[in-house]
């Protein structure tokens, strides 16, 4: 019988934290609108435009560098010994070139990603902040619901204060 009251109790105990949860409001935040409109996220991508133009340009000139020693390598009717020597030449001129590309492919995810922590941190914190203002019980992404209401949406306020906690 006791376990009986156990799983009775337990049951009536489940109900309760469910309607209690039914009870609390809940605030929509659309994350995407964020991390593309933030001041930050702008300002990096500005950034992130202009790095990528200079090492385009940079992998480019090497690029152009490396397909006409190919092409002398190629065309080469020098002796074996000079041949060798182009070859070596070239071999190490693509794996600066591949060192390259891969520094500055890591540089800009780098920097990407610090970025976008940095907003994530600043929405977290700012979402919390309006759930406790509000009284919302939980905050959640907008596109994690079908429908919701657009007075729960906390889009404009979160960015606001996303912008004012993150310095570009």
């Amino acid at each position: 019988m006791n376990i009986k009251k156990l799983v009775l109790t337990l049951a009536l105990l489940g109900m309760t934290v469910a309607v209690q949860a039914a009870e609390g409001k809940f605030a929509f935040i659309d994350v995407q609108k964020i991390f593309t409109e933030a001041d930050a996220a702008k300002a990096a991508q500005t950034s992130l435009s202009k790095k990528q133009a200079q090492y385009k340009k940079e992998l480019e000139a090497m690029g152009e560098s490396l397909q006409k020693l190919n092409e002398d390598l190629k065309q080469s009717t020098t002796t074996d010994t000079a041949t060798s020597d182009k070859a070596k030449q070239f071999q190490t001129k693509r794996e600066e070139y591949s060192k390259k590309l891969a520094d500055y492919e890591k540089r800009l995810t780098d920097e990407r990603n610090s970025v976008r922590d940095n907003i994530l941190k600043a929405l977290k914190q700012a979402s919390q902040t309006i759930a406790k203002e509000k009284g919302y019980a939980a905050v959640l992404s907008s596109n994690q619901s079908m429908y919701y209401d657009e007075e729960l949406d906390i889009t404009a306020d979160a960015l606001a204060r996303v912008n004012a906690a993150v310095k570009r």
